[in-house]
């Protein structure tokens, strides 16, 4: 059975459709364009067969939204069926508001923390900078709202999936 999915990322959509084809193995269609994927859960993440090469990627999600790592580029999107992303489209909104949760993506320190408790942020605000894989990786908002609560303070070391802001 084939799964029709709307990926958002930043102001770009993707239409993405998923066939399950073998335990481990997919067929996989972005935007026209067909790939056979053999996706496994792996420690941190998943490890892709993609076209002959494999790809370890790190990821955190937070309700629709993902926070992926994939050689050394973190991507950051949305993604909706494509029923949710026709209701969304329907109502004329972009983002669904109330609580949103910022995960770490991997394992890291943080080293800055750029937003206060009730600051008002907008899509792609800075909200915190974290070291990881002896890289600095800023952390942005994925759209605008206000920071309600903050997880983490610079010098302190976070796991992947830990919470380290709240946005509402």
């Amino acid at each position: 059975m084939v799964r029709t999915f709307v990926a958002k990322l930043e102001d770009r959509e993707v239409t993405i459709e998923v066939e399950p084809v073998g335990p481990s193995l997919y067929r996989v269609r972005i935007d026209g364009e067909d790939r056979e994927i053999d996706a496994r859960t792996v420690a941190g993440g998943l490890s892709l067969l993609i076209g002959g090469r494999n790809h370890e990627v790190s990821l955190a999600r937070a309700a629709d939204d993902f926070d992926v790592l994939l050689e050394n580029r973190r991507f950051r999107f949305r993604l909706l069926t494509e029923d949710r992303a026709r209701r969304a489209a329907a109502r004329g909104s972009r983002e669904v508001s109330g609580r949103r949760e910022v995960k770490a993506s991997m394992p890291g320190k943080v080293i800055a923390v750029l937003v206060k408790v009730g600051d008002r942020v907008e899509p792609k605000h800075g909200l915190l900078v974290i070291e990881a894989m002896k890289m600095e990786n800023e952390i942005k908002s994925q759209g605008a709202g206000e920071v309600k609560e903050i997880h983490v303070e610079p010098g302190r070391a976070v796991e992947a999936g830990e919470i380290l802001v709240v946005l509402e």
